[in-house]
């Protein structure tokens, strides 16, 4: 408390100053970062939760049942407090922009990763064209279950069985599984016509 109000950095032996609002300076938050990735890497390989290190991780994640609830309850009451505090729920540096829980600068961050996210998965399928008109604009195109199964799919893969995060991670789950068979390159007109039974434009061509 008293590093605090004298503004240098909490962590012992070190008088670094640390960025407004901050606790730690950079040098001992970098620090800080790579010992506990490393830490936590080392409990995965044996199969225990990154977290508390004492239990089992959850199928498919990282961390124990308990330490994933745990965190999650954190993450809803940090974001809370930012949001009412009216700032950016994601970094916390910065004002909100109006009607979202984010900051520009987070807001452009994140619509540069999807889109990069997008462009290798439009390529990994045989590039930004739709496979049933021929549509080649990036921003209409749409990844679709060529079985139907999509909805299952998201609530698959999404946290807890939310549809809506599982599409959000679509893209990272496709590139991390080399691109799977049972997907295709739609634009969104086709993708309703192949969710109804409506023929293509490139196979009602083709027909006559």
């Amino acid at each position: 408390e008293r590093k605090a109000k004298r503004g240098i950095c909490c962590t012992h032996g070190c008088s670094n100053k640390p960025k407004p609002g901050k606790m730690y300076c950079v040098a001992c938050v970098t620090k800080g970062v790579v010992q506990t990735a490393a830490r936590r890497k080392a409990r995965v390989a044996k199969g225990l939760c990154c977290q508390c290190g004492t239990k089992p991780c959850r199928s498919g994640n990282t961390r124990c049942q308990e330490c994933h609830t745990a965190m999650r309850a954190g993450i809803t009451r940090l974001n809370n407090r930012r949001n009412e505090a009216g700032f950016c729920s994601s970094c916390g540096d910065h004002v909100m922009e109006t009607g979202y829980k984010h900051c520009r600068p987070c807001i452009d961050r994140r619509r540069a990763t999807q889109t990069g996210l997008k462009s290798k998965v439009l390529d990994g399928y045989g590039g930004p064209v739709c496979n049933g008109c021929g549509e080649t604009e990036v921003a209409v195109l749409q990844m679709d279950h060529i079985n139907g199964d999509g909805r299952e799919h998201s609530a698959k893969i999404g946290k807890d069985g939310d549809i809506k995060s599982g599409r959000s991670r679509m893209y990272r789950w496709l590139i991390a599984n080399n691109f799977p068979p049972g997907f295709r390159v739609l634009c969104s007109n086709c993708n309703i016509r192949a969710a109804r039974g409506i023929p293509f434009p490139n196979e009602s061509s083709s027909q006559s």
